[in-house]
């Protein structure tokens, strides 16, 4: 399998779903309804900051602590899903759109503040990240991947999305 599990990847995804099982003797987590899981939990929520709003406990100072990669109301839409792949699918596929703008923004941003030679070199290395996250998060060379795989590669696609945009987001913080 060529696929790199990223943090907060399938691994989430299915700790999520065995955390919505419901214990013998309990009721079964109530259903999300009608609407779509991931527009009820997911729909325009800002990302994570840096800093939480009060100092952590931990001795590292805020300023060396990365941001959050994805979102909390990706998680939160996760564990509504009950592990329906088609719930967990949603979920994935609008943490993506929204990782995916975050990224394609702060890529034009970093190409409309950078002289031309500098340009030049991220044109270069964004094509060379993109190569590498799709090798990295492709399923099995299998014809057809299995539903786990499928899930487990679009949660790859997300994880490393989100991770790339976090870069060029702070790329821009120090562009010229």
């Amino acid at each position: 399998m060529k696929m790199k599990l990223h943090a907060c990847g399938l691994a989430t995804v299915l700790a999520l779903i065995v955390g919505c099982s419901a214990s013998p003797g309990e009721p079964p987590a109530a259903s999300p309804g009608k609407q779509s899981v991931a527009a009820d939990a997911v729909a325009a929520e800002p990302a994570q900051t840096a800093e939480p709003q009060t100092a952590p406990v931990a001795a590292e100072p805020p300023a060396t602590q990365a941001p959050a990669a994805t979102r909390a109301s990706y998680d939160e839409c996760l564990s509504h899903t009950q592990g329906v792949t088609p719930a967990i699918q949603e979920c994935i596929s609008a943490e993506h759109a929204y990782q995916d703008k975050r990224l394609n923004d702060a890529y034009k941003t970093l190409l409309s503040q950078w002289p031309a030679d500098r340009k030049v070199d991220l044109r270069e290395r964004q094509r060379a990240w993109i190569k590498q996250r799709d090798a990295d998060c492709a399923s099995d060379d299998e014809p057809e991947p299995g539903q786990g795989q499928v899930l487990e590669a679009n949660s790859c696609l997300v994880d490393a999305t989100a991770a790339r945009a976090g870069e060029l987001e702070r790329m821009t913080g120090g562009a010229q």
